[in-house]
């Protein structure tokens, strides 16, 4: 697939990607050569292995490092996993999928459950990744062997730490052989003193005496005397390469010992005179062939041929092999190949004397064959080498968005830095890319200076203004909505709230309607705003929707991780048994699927734990919670992990465990990280919490103070819960004989009450209730102390909610006790109900016979005129998230009559949209 475009000087046609693959030459441990000298003392050595977790082989280039072990795999009945690693696998996230590839070659499942986590925006903390790439490893019940090839390339902190963890805790079946040029900082005296440590080194790797006359008479045909053969050997001091080197320059000479003499010195100097020898001594065409394919990492027939100019690649490539000019292959088919290294460095020593101006048009070549196959990272490689930066930056403006949907921007951006920024103040695609880039690396600074720079690409009224460069016109359409997206998160970022849905209306207005990929992103930001602006109804509906358009397109986790915020979104307007049901919707049809490593599905057991809890339904809320656990990070959202620990803490809570409480709140916030979602409840606010219901007054007034002083008293959704806590912190203050002032919070109170009123934020007016009520109490006010604590025992009973009646504290408690807060008999139930959860004795009833009331708090009134059986379809169709077109197909009827249900439906129901229709038929029990 191709998107030509138009430049200045030039037109160029340049492939559009399709999909990230694994480049499976990688995983290839070479063939035996027909030369290979058996070693069998350094074959026992390896034998070793099954008491070895790492088998360290470290010696300089030539030394048959790759050989040896490649030989041992192919004869050895082990299983093995096998890497050849390459500078630009120095990523954490690029490592580690190749690791798992390879690995995969022994089991299909390993690591399936860490892929996600390397997709993601950030990448989990090491001993996180790495402990659930464990998990699955230790279900690998034979010895296993993992093979890294060339591992001194990679000199990257992170994979270093990642590589000792795995060591520090691999089963015993596993075992991991290094392959380098040099030590890796790893604690190889510890492993030595324990005796999980092979090595094999230079002195090891040598070849005696005995096995270089075998190697020169029975794989190179050279016959030596026992003093040409000394000689040799003395000067090559057993260095494999350096003897198939002389070798070969030895073919055909009629005074060896003269030839022999004339070389000395260290390695690179040998190689530097021996290559030369056998580079003199080939006919022209072959020695041109070399010279130009030596610009490349791989060899291909295709790629060779468009490099050189010529057809027939592949039977030079093959005559190459056969003539043991270091030329490797990489795949059991012999597509692909690969020079020594050594052998390469020098040739391609030889192209940039012999031919400097050339060199250039041989990268151009190369990096139009990768671009033609997608291979964009090959690509430009080559332009970069080429320093063709038109060719560079349209590689990089196609190559964009693919990267950018995997969360690669990072990788992305490091390929883009050898482009002069003034290359890309014409293409408003680049400008973007660089832009959102920046953002994704939290450089917020600098990615509104490229934003800005995409801005002044665009005319007023939206066009591109002329002269304008754009290759991949798949992304023209979507341009202004990108770049919206692209404020709209930045603005997320730095808490301009009002930005964020400025920008995200913008984006959607923009953005053509099939441009879901595009679409999703702005709906769920535009979501996020309204949810932290505490606009929750008009939040679920953004979310709702979107939601839809993820099943629609077949993205069942992405449903599922917006599952999860409308169920939140619910919980805070008051509605535990709607949460619940989103819950329960999901998890059947996440079930349906029949995967349990679904991302998302740990999250809904984790949800419905959380309400059960809220409901006093501790039992039901472990076993719940516990599913969850069973599930783990592998099934999970990114922000799983720190909820969860949450939830175990509210546990704790709930058993006035105040240790083990805070305790699991300082793991929370240790696994937190940031996320579009508005993070209401701050960890210092619930250990506050933790310490005024345990009484830790030094703790809870330092927590006090300090916040105080920081806190801006301005009534907001976002900072809501600190201003509650920071009421209870001033009142309980003065209610202990220290100064303070009662009716500031008094005032603040009724502010927060009113706002969340005039939102429909029952489960926040539930808990400012609470508080109030403790308040007037503590201000000498009992019976305004009751009249709170009746109105939320109103609000909170028909939907069951107990737990936050808990953390009100002791002498709301107390309250409850006393009775004189209850209004009727729906209230008097509930307060018998949360007494119970309290371990208290109620005389009227017992908690065994409150079952928790499906109702709300709104009066159910009966419809005028009730809904048809095929309007009843219609509307359990319309719950469950299917689109018109999706009910159509599902009843068989046309579009035109689902839209004209819709109207009676709606009629009838006194609403005007689908979320709205849906909520009023759960209401009257319709659903």
């Amino acid at each position: 697939m191709f998107a030509p475009y138009a430049h200045k000087r030039r037109a160029v046609m340049v492939p559009v990607p399709e999909q990230t693959h694994i480049l499976a030459t990688k995983l290839f441990a070479p063939p035996t050569r027909p030369e290979f000298v058996q070693r069998p003392r350094l074959q026992d050595s390896l034998q070793q292995l099954t008491w070895k977790k790492l088998i360290l082989i470290s010696a300089p280039a030539g030394f048959g490092k790759t050989a040896l072990v490649s030989d041992w795999l192919h004869n050895a009945e082990i299983p093995s996993a096998w890497l050849s690693l390459h500078a630009s696998d120095g990523e954490l996230s690029r490592f580690l999928s190749y690791v798992i590839a390879a690995l995969q070659t022994i089991k299909p499942d390993i690591g399936e459950d860490v892929l996600p986590l390397l997709a993601g925006p950030s990448l989990p903390p090491v001993p996180s990744l790495m402990t659930t790439l464990l998990n699955t490893l230790s279900s690998v019940s034979e010895h296993f062997v993992l093979v890294l090839d060339d591992y001194h390339v990679l000199e990257v902190p992170a994979i270093d730490e990642a590589l000792q963890f795995l060591l520090g805790h691999m089963p015993p079946t596993m075992h991991l052989v290094m392959l380098t040029r040099e030590d890796p900082p790893f604690p190889l005296g510890r492993l030595r003193v324990k005796g999980e440590l092979l090595e094999l080194r230079a002195a090891d790797l040598r070849f005696t005496i005995e096995e270089s006359s075998s190697f020169l008479r029975e794989r190179m045909g050279i016959s030596l005397s026992d003093e040409q053969l000394t000689s040799l050997e003395s000067r090559t001091e057993g260095w494999i390469a350096g003897l198939q080197l002389a070798a070969l320059s030895m073919r055909g000479k009629s005074d060896l010992s003269s030839f022999i003499t004339d070389f000395s010195g260290e390695h690179r100097y040998v190689v530097d005179y021996l290559v030369e020898e056998v580079i003199r001594e080939l006919p022209t065409e072959t020695r041109d062939f070399l010279l130009r394919s030596s610009i490349l990492q791989r060899l291909g027939s295709g790629l060779c041929d468009a490099v050189v100019g010529v057809e027939g690649s592949l039977h030079k490539l093959e005559e190459l092999e056969k003539s043991n000019l270091f030329v490797i292959p990489l795949d059991e088919k012999r597509h692909w190949f690969r020079f020594h290294h050594l052998f390469a460095d020098v040739l391609h020593a030889h192209a940039k004397r012999e031919y400097p101006d050339e060199i250039r048009v041989w990268h151009q070549r190369a990096a139009t064959w990768y671009a033609s196959e997608g291979m964009y990272e090959d690509a430009i490689e080559h332009a970069r080498e080429a320093k063709d930066c038109d060719r560079l930056a349209a590689y990089l403006e196609c190559c964009w968005p693919e990267m950018d949907g995997l969360f690669q921007s990072g990788t992305w951006r490091r390929w883009a830095s050898s482009l002069p920024e003034e290359c890309a103040f014409d293409r408003p695609i680049l400008c973007l890319a660089y832009g959102w880039s920046s953002l994704s690396a939290g450089d917020m600074e600098n990615g509104a200076i490229w934003l800005r720079r995409a801005d002044e690409c665009f005319t007023e009224e939206g066009g591109l203004r002329e002269g304008m460069i754009v290759v991949d016109e798949r992304q023209r359409p979507v341009l202004m909505g990108s770049l919206c997206n692209a404020w709209a998160y930045r603005a997320k970022a730095l808490g301009r709230n009002e930005e964020v849905i400025e920008y995200a209306q913008k984006a959607l207005k923009s953005l053509p309607e099939d441009a879901l990929i595009h679409r999703g992103p702005a709906s769920s930001l535009l979501g996020m705003g309204f949810w932290e602006d505490g606009q929750l109804e008009a939040a679920y509906d953004i979310l709702f929707e979107t939601m839809a358009s993820f099943r629609q397109a077949g993205n069942l986790h992405f449903a599922l991780s917006v599952t999860y915020g409308l169920a939140e979104l619910r919980w805070a307007q008051g509605r535990l048994h709607d949460a619940m049901a989103l819950f329960e919707r999901s998890l059947e049809i996440a079930q349906a699927e029949l995967d349990t490593t679904l991302k998302g599905l740990s999250d809904l057991y984790l949800g419905m734990s959380d309400i059960q809890r809220e409901q006093g339904l501790l039992t039901e809320a472990k076993e719940t919670l516990e599913k969850s656990e069973e599930l783990g990070e592998g099934a999970s959202l990114d922000n799983w992990l720190w909820r969860f620990r949450v939830s175990q803490a509210r546990l704790h809570m709930f058993h006035k465990e105040w240790k083990q409480a805070l305790a699991f709140f300082d793991k929370a916030e240790r696994a937190y990280f940031s996320s579009p979602v508005p993070f209401l409840r701050p960890f210092d606010v619930w250990c506050a919490r933790v310490w005024f219901l345990s009484g830790d007054w030094e703790a809870f007034d330092a927590w006090g103070e300090k916040t105080l002083a920081q806190v801006e008293d301005e009534v907001s959704y976002l900072h809501e819960w600190r201003l509650l806590m920071l009421s209870l912190y001033q009142a309980s203050s003065v209610h202990r004989g220290h100064a303070g002032d009662m009716e500031s919070v008094h005032q603040r109170l009724q502010g927060l009450l009113e706002f969340a009123e005039r939102q429909n934020r029952m489960g926040s007016v539930i808990e400012i209730l609470l508080v109030q009520a403790c308040v007037w109490l503590w201000d000498g006010q009992r019976e305004r102390a009751n009249a709170a604590l009746s109105r939320a025992l109103s609000c909170a009973a028909p939907q069951g909610y107990v737990q936050c009646f808990l953390d009100a504290g002791e002498d709301v408690i107390g309250l409850l006790r006393e009775g004189e807060c209850v209004a009727d008999e729906a209230s008097q139930e509930h307060r018998v109900r949360v007494l119970a959860a309290c371990g208290e004795e109620v005389e009227q009833t017992t908690l065994s016979t409150l079952p928790v009331k499906q109702q709300t708090s709104a009066p159910v009134q009966p419809l005028v005129e009730p809904l048809s059986k095929r309007e009843l379809e219609v509307l359990g169709l319309i719950a469950e998230g299917l689109s018109n077109d999706e009910i159509g197909k599902q009843l068989f009827i046309a579009i035109s009559t689902i839209k004209g249900h819709n109207r009676n439906i709606f009629g009838k129901l006194g609403v005007r949209r689908r979320t709205e229709a849906v909520a009023r038929a759960r209401e009257l029990g319709i659903l």
